[in-house]
């Protein structure tokens, strides 16, 4: 069964949606609005998030970034200080493997602290 969205309910829908964004403006406030609005007209909350996404007015949860996570360009721009360099020099870098970027981290790394060692 469709439910059919008229110009009032979308209305609504948006309204209210947007009333909680304005008043708290947090993503439980939002996902609170969603949630009443679903039980107002009968409606599972995927189906309003669904029609607030058309109306161009959903803000999703933003993601979190997970702690202690290394990106390719931190890997690039530590390879060119270990080689005395400058990230630009080795901006290509970045389209290697996570995993090929760590291993050569570490070598280069290790034949560093080889040198040092030897140095002194």
């Amino acid at each position: 069964m469709t439910f059919e969205y008229t110009q009032e309910i979308t209305k609504d829908l948006v309204e209210t949606y947007l009333a909680a964004e304005q008043a708290e403006g947090t993503y439980e406030a939002r996902q609170a609005a969603v949630e009443e609005l679903a039980d107002r007209y009968g409606l599972k909350v995927a189906q309003v998030r669904a029609k607030l996404v058309t109306e161009g007015v959903y803000i999703a949860k933003a993601k979190e970034a997970t702690k202690g996570r290394v990106v390719k360009a931190d890997l690039v721009g530590a390879i060119a200080k270990q080689l005395d360099l400058n990230e630009e020099e080795l901006d290509t870098f970045e389209k290697a493997t996570k995993q090929a970027l760590v291993k050569v981290l570490g070598r280069v790394t290790a034949l560093r602290e080889a040198a040092k060692a030897t140095q002194a």
